[in-house]
Formats: structure tokens, sequence, C-alpha cells
């Protein structure tokens, strides 16, 4: 059976990364903006893959789609846990730096150089501050970290070097890989060859349109939606990448000295939440 015949073609946005829209009413000044800042985490470009009946994508699979468009191809295990990364090579969730994007290619000139394989990453530059902040270092180009990650209780690191900044702030912290090669580490780690979800990333905005027109006998089921604000604040509120995230927060602010009070307010700019929501989790973590 062909990947034509098996795959159902979805373009949706990610809820866990639609929390930009939390303290924005959808007014028609502000829309634009939402437009803006929901490009910036997850391009209109992407498109998401999965199989019928929730099978297992295998790597296969995902080289066989062949299209001239297709710039960049991920397959994600929604089973192993991405821990984030850090300078130490043993794992502490303060020294840890959470990721929450790692699916995209860079799009913005490059600080270094670009990646040449799976040993080597490049960190969008306020990803990149965060990081130096977190390690006491002064410069972490061509220096090696350690991606962690976490399968069936088991966690693993593995041996990376940065060999790049993207000069771009992004909304999450970001990591950029090679193609393929988160799909190389797990097979590495765990000996996982296969995943739920694909995402391709693609040149042109109307590829899924143009996908659709010219397979429609082809294509089973297709996706696309959207969540209200309210639904958005449940998912998001209730995930556990937020509940990992602010965790870490707290942990590194007692560390650092810094107060409950600042630590609340650093939680709601960084998570886009409102300061009630980000006190209770704040709270919920602090001794």
């Amino acid at each position: 059976m062909t990947w034509k015949s098996s795959f159902i073609v979805v373009q949706v946005l990610f809820l866990a990364l639609l929390s930009i829209l939390l303290t924005l009413s959808l007014t028609q000044s502000t829309q634009k903006q939402i437009h803006q800042q929901l490009e910036q985490i997850i391009p209109s470009t992407t498109i998401m893959l999965k199989k019928k009946n929730n099978q297992m994508i295998k790597m296969d699979d995902l080289k066989q789609i062949q299209h001239p468009a297709i710039q960049y191809r991920f397959l994600q295990n929604d089973q192993v846990d991405f821990l984030g990364i850090s300078f130490s090579k043993k794992y502490q969730t303060k020294k840890t730096l959470y990721i929450s994007d790692y699916i995209q290619q860079p799009q913005k000139k490059i600080q270094g150089r670009k990646i040449k394989n799976a040993q080597e990453i490049i960190l969008s530059k306020s990803t990149y501050e965060q990081l130096l902040y977190l390690s006491h270092q002064k410069n972490l180009i061509n220096k090696d970290v350690y991606l962690f990650f976490e399968y069936q209780n088991r966690i693993c690191f593995y041996k990376i070097k940065i060999v790049g900044i993207e000069n771009k702030k992004t909304l999450m912290e970001t990591v950029y890989f090679n193609e393929y090669a988160m799909s190389q580490i797990l097979k590495e780690l765990y000996q996982i060859e296969v995943g739920q979800t694909a995402f391709l990333q693609v040149k042109d905005k109307n590829i899924l349109k143009e996908y659709l027109e010219n397979h429609e006998k082809e294509v089973i089921d297709i996706m696309v939606t959207l969540y209200s604000q309210e639904e958005v604040l449940r998912d998001y509120v209730t995930s556990e990448k937020f509940t990992s995230e602010v965790k870490g927060i707290v942990e590194l602010s007692q560390e650092l000295g810094r107060s409950f009070a600042d630590t609340v307010s650093y939680v709601a700019k960084k998570c886009n939440v409102s300061k009630d929501i980000a006190e209770r989790k704040v709270n919920s973590f602090w001794n």
C-alpha cells in the first residue's frame, strides 16, 4: 500500500503552542497580531500527517513522500518525552532548559554555520541566551551540550554540538535539528524506529490545497481545527508541558533567591497566561 492511500493529511495548530492567544481578545485590531504570532510558532506551511487508525509511521513511510515543495521532514514519537537541553551531563531539572519547539528549520540568518549531521543543532537567539544563563558560560558555539529524553521511566542523554544561532527571538525555547536527526537519536537511545506523527515543511503555502486537488480520491479525511480561547486555556494550563515548564522555573527561581511575586510575574509573561493562573501553578511547587 502506498503512502498516498494510507496517510491522512492534516493541517492543524498545536494546542500547546496556541497559548499566545490566551491574553489576546479577538477584536479586529488584534487579529493581525494573532496571525503574526502564530506564524512564528507554527508556520502555515507546516503539514501534519497521521496514518489511518493511529497506526505507527516508519521512517521508510516518510521517505517515500516525495514532492519538490517539501523542504523538511520530521517524525515524532509521542511516547518519548524530550526533557530539554543542559550543559551538564547529569539530568537536573533546575539546570535543564525545557524545549517547546523542535520540529522546524531555521528561517533567519545563522551566526556560526548550518547543521551537517544528527550530532549538531542550532538554537534560536533567545534560547541560546537562556542556556548561556543556566550554564554560566560566555560562549557555547562549537561546544558540546546534552539532550535529555525519557521513555518508560528511563532517562537517557545524547551529546550534541551547538554549531549556530538563528538571529531570531522565539516565543518558545527552540532547537533546530537536521532532517531525520530526532529519529536517529531515538533509535540509538531506545531502539525506537517509528512514530505517531510526521511533520512536513513546504515552500508553498498553497501546497495543501494543491495536494488535495491532485489527490482528491486518495485523501480519506481532512481536519483543520481552530479552538476557542477557553478551550486553548483549559488544555494548555492542564498540559504536562506547562506543568513541567513552571516546575523548572520555580526550582531555578528558588535557587537564585527570586521572590514568589517575581516568579509569578515571570511565569505569566513567559507562558502567556494570566497572573491568577500563574500564581496558582507556581504556588503548587513553591516550598
